[in-house]
């Protein structure tokens, strides 16, 4: 900070006192280091041994550039001196009065400091993989990286419905290696399904594939219908959910997870397919409610197909079944008082 003026001297006639110093100004912040550069970090293992890179993480990162330091803060100016007093007298020692001494001007603020200049960050490091093989060492950016990209499944009785209780085939699983480098040599990829909230397993053998696969490369397992068999569970609910596969992908002890949809919703073959007619009625009078079947498969059910049972119940509080009529196609009358069932028909 500057001085502080100096006060004048009390008298006849008084003296003005010293303007103030200004303050100093305030120093350069320094600029701050840049950051330091990302390691080079080189991972070697066996080429028959490389899916243990699926459980190492490593970081080649560079360092951020350091702040750049505040600029000083600049010195407050001197505060002026005080004029000193008017000390005149008469004759009679009287004071005569008259202006005291003027004060002096303040000093003005230092300036501040600028801040300095922050640091550049680090460059980043190298981070590469070698694999020893018996062909020499091959390098790479990234370990390979499996996923099950496709799976085909197919319903027991193969008419593209799949209802509850009924079995479901897989006879393909595709898996896909998105990663730059290969596979483990000579080591096999192997497969398993697992149990769903859906599906239960009913016969899951050990699946792999024993060939090696090239980076960005991919894999079919084939399998025979009836090799890898699950089942859609009998239990409420689960008409009209989506049938998702759960299983897992690994080489030799690491294992990775994976959900992959099967293509199937759970439904009935046959359902109610339309209601022609105003279905809503006062039944003080007889009223014609028309409504078709419909098979929504690929194959025949009824005679000459695969068999199938139809319900016809009817549910009021107020009119019972006994006044209800249901009348099919061929003529044939039931009354509803009790549930009919038929198992002879051909519903296209």
């Amino acid at each position: 900070d500057g001085r502080n003026g100096y006060d004048g001297y009390d008298g006849c006639p008084p003296s003005s006192g010293s303007n103030g110093e200004n303050g100093y100004d305030g120093q350069n912040g320094e600029d701050g280091d840049n950051g330091g550069s990302g390691g080079n970090i080189k991972i070697v293992t066996r080429a028959d041994q490389n899916e243990i890179l699926l459980l190492v993480k490593a970081v080649t990162a560079p360092g951020d550039g350091g702040w750049g330091g505040s600029g000083g803060r600049g010195g407050s100016g001197g505060r002026g001196g005080s004029g000193g007093r008017n000390t005149c007298v008469d004759a009679q020692g009287k004071p005569t009065g008259g202006p005291d001494g003027s004060s002096g001007y303040n000093g003005q603020n230092g300036r501040d400091g600028s801040s300095g200049w922050n640091g550049r960050a680090g460059r980043a490091g190298v981070l590469s993989y070698d694999l020893v093989g018996p062909n020499g060492t091959q390098s790479y950016p990234a370990p390979f990286s499996l996923t099950v990209t496709a799976i085909k499944a197919v319903d027991d009785n193969e008419d593209t419905v799949l209802e509850p209780g009924e079995k479901l085939h897989v006879t393909e699983i595709k898996v896909t290696n998105s990663g730059p480098m290969p596979t483990s040599l000579g080591q096999a990829i192997k497969f398993s399904l697992t149990e769903s909230p859906i599906l239960q397993v009913v016969q899951v053998p050990e699946m792999a594939i024993t060939e090696t696969i090239p980076g960005g490369g991919a894999k079919t397992l084939s399998l025979a219908k009836g090799e890898v068999v699950l089942q859609v569970k009998k239990q409420d609910g689960v008409v009209g959910k989506k049938v998702d596969l759960l299983g897992k992908v690994a080489i030799n002890h690491i294992a990775k997870d994976f959900l992959k949809e099967s293509g199937y919703s759970i439904h009935w073959r046959v359902g109610l397919d339309a209601v022609t007619g105003d279905s809503i009625a006062y039944f003080d009078k007889a009223k014609k409610i028309s409504f078709s079947v419909k098979n929504v498969s690929t194959k025949a059910v009824g005679p000459g197909g695969d068999p199938v049972e139809v319900t016809i119940a009817w549910s009021s509080a107020e009119i019972p079944g006994a006044d209800v009529e249901f009348v099919l196609a061929d003529g044939r009358r039931f009354n509803l008082a009790q549930a009919v069932v038929f198992s002879d028909l051909a519903i296209a």
